[in-house]
């Protein structure tokens, strides 16, 4: 399950400059910090821990680097050109602390 590059992906087909506006300015990016069955509590604790994992030919990218979003919280939201935030609890748990 990687919602946060399924929709990546739709915005960048429908808004992007193959879309019906044709406009090659509009620049779709997301990033995650994902780790299954976490909570809002343990997430920023324990990171994504998808560096030992996801070292796999589909996440290599172009400079030899893998794709596994940010490792940390922090490393997330370092950056402050983000238009929205989005913050989810394990799904069959919300707001459970």
């Amino acid at each position: 399950n990687d919602c946060p590059r399924l929709l990546e992906r739709m915005f960048k087909t429908y808004y992007g400059p193959d879309g019906p506006d044709n406009n090659i300015n509009n620049v779709v990016v997301q990033d995650s910090c994902l780790r299954g069955g976490a909570s809002l509590v343990s997430l920023p604790t324990k990171g994504n821990g998808m560096a030992t994992k996801f070292a796999t030919p589909n996440a290599l990218r172009p400079d030899g680097t893998y794709d596994i979003g940010s490792p940390t919280v922090p490393d997330l939201l370092k950056s402050n050109s983000w238009d929205f935030v989005i913050m989810n609890d394990h799904t069959q748990s919300p707001a459970r602390l």
